[in-house]
């Protein structure tokens, strides 16, 4: 699998842009990276990531929220964009926000109801929604027997932890130093989730909304459209 070395000259989006530009790893790749690390930790970081689909800010401590305000056009309104094409920024607030970053307690195992009425033994992750402003919170069910490999990994980190212990008691920025060891980065882990679920389970619009905690259907149907499988459906 082709992926980018973490470098100074390499910001995160130049190399989500090139990511975006290879062949989408498998899930058996993404459970060999996640063996990968070093440490126990390292390993359940990076599976929780992509198990929940989660923006890192929503998985770490988060002690305040920066709300930015950007440049507009005196006349039309439209926010201005600098030469790169990035929104020009005019002022930046600070919010308190104090949130713990997801814990022990956030995870536990249930059962439910699955296709053809079988039951479906999953892995419940309850994470923050940071940019639904109706819903707060996300609600992960991961299919336990499927994602058996990431299962132990995350298991066996559960199992070094208190129930009420913060998961990851560390900067988002070392998060993100973490994850960038094996040449990613968070939010490639959250597009590969999206399209693993349309892939592996043929998730629809709405189930995309609903496990990704979006709040319209707008960014799901990019990764609907991409699912190359259903091709096979006209075979």
């Amino acid at each position: 699998m082709d992926t980018i070395k973490r470098d100074p000259s390499h910001k995160a989006w130049e190399r989500q842009r090139h990511w975006k530009r290879q062949t989408m790893p498998t899930y058996q790749e993404v459970v060999h990276i996640a063996r990968s690390f070093p440490t126990t930790q390292e390993s359940a970081l990076f599976a929780i990531t992509y198990l929940t689909g989660g923006r890192i800010s929503e998985i770490m401590p988060k002690k305040a929220l920066y709300k930015r305000v950007y440049k507009k056009h005196p006349e039309t309104g439209k926010i201005l964009k600098n030469k790169q094409g990035s929104p020009i920024i005019a002022s930046t607030d600070q919010v308190e926000h104090g949130y713990s970053g997801i814990k022990k307690r956030d995870l536990y195992e249930d059962t439910i109801g699955g296709r053809d009425g079988r039951e479906v033994h999953v892995l419940v992750i309850s994470i923050e929604n940071r940019k639904n402003k109706e819903d707060k919170r996300k609600t992960c069910p991961c299919p336990i027997e499927k994602e058996s490999e990431l299962m132990n990994i995350v298991r066996e980190y559960l199992s070094m932890v208190a129930f009420e212990d913060v998961l990851f008691p560390f900067s988002e920025g070392k998060a993100r130093r973490i994850i960038n060891k094996v040449g990613f980065n968070p939010h490639y882990l959250r597009d590969i989730r999206a399209t693993h679920l349309v892939w592996n389970y043929q998730f629809t619009e709405y189930a995309l909304i609903q496990f990704m905690g979006w709040t319209d259907g707008r960014p799901a149907k990019r990764y609907v459209r991409k699912d190359w499988r259903k091709i096979g459906m006209h075979y």
